[in-house]
């Protein structure tokens, strides 16, 4: 039988910094409302957004050591100085992206092309997935291992689970993801985040699930950091989306409102 835990929702101080703060460290990066890519420090319930260090973002993620950003015209990898060490052509509004479970970028999917990439050193190497095979639109990625990568996969109303290789493209198996709908997010264990009425739910691979309040509609999932994931959620009435970063480390769990920058 699954076990279901419930957890309280936690609101964090929505801080702006004017320079990175010394005493309290790094957790990923964010793109602000105006597109900003900046910072995000401090720690659970208590966090700071730093300056901007570029614009134009139209999605990003980002891990403990590095961070993967997506614009109109462009990838590109910025590592944990903040600094942008490569950059690749990729046409489009939108990116998913994925890291490795030590934080090393792993994998970005382009959703106008279809087109699934994975990280070799330096470079982006296209993986040979045939989407007629898939049989549906991608709703996320994951890395499983530098030789496998998981996607779930929306066909109609159902969310299947398909296992890639990214050496030749070949799908390696796949399976039901029994009630799952809507927006998806997955994690390199094949645990998986997702809504059902006003709770968001994290079930593990082995079906067990922990459930957190949240009222409104999510729109977003992405990698924020070691152990965070940041969800951008549309409440009623609301003007615009909130941000939050669920905290998924063993024991600690929890999620949080995140800051946003003054506009």
């Amino acid at each position: 039988m699954r076990r279901a835990f419930l957890f309280q929702l936690l609101f964090g101080a929505t801080i702006v910094a004017a320079q990175a703060p010394l005493d309290r460290p790094r957790i990923g990066y964010l793109a602000d409302r105006g597109g900003a890519l900046r910072p995000l420090y401090g720690t659970a319930a208590n966090f700071i957004l730093g300056e901007p260090l570029s614009d134009g973002v139209v999605s990003c993620a980002s891990s403990n050591t590095s961070a993967l950003v997506k614009t109109r015209d462009e990838v590109i990898l910025i590592v944990a100085n903040g600094e942008a060490i490569n950059r690749w052509a990729a046409p489009g509004e939108s990116a998913l992206f994925a890291f490795y479970a030590g934080g090393a970028p792993a994998l970005v999917y382009i959703p106008e092309s279809l087109q699934l990439a994975r990280m070799v050193e330096d470079r982006l190497e296209t993986v040979p997935v045939d989407p007629e095979r898939l049989g549906g639109e991608v709703a996320a990625i994951a890395a499983r291992d530098r030789f496998h990568a998981l996607v779930a996969v929306a066909r109609g109303d159902q969310i299947w689970l398909a296992g890639i290789s990214t050496e030749n493209g070949e799908v390696t198996g796949e399976r039901l993801l029994a009630g799952v709908t809507g927006r998806v997010h997955l994690l390199e264990d094949e645990s998986v985040l997702f809504q059902e009425n006003a709770d968001l739910v994290w079930r593990a691979n082995d079906g067990n699930e922990k459930r957190f309040p949240l009222a409104g509609e999510i729109r977003s999932f992405a990698p924020l950091g070691a152990g965070w994931v940041a969800i951008s959620v549309q409440h009623d009435r609301a003007s615009g989306p909130t941000r939050y970063g669920l905290r998924l480390d063993a024991g600690r769990e929890g999620i949080y409102q995140l800051p946003e920058a003054a506009q």
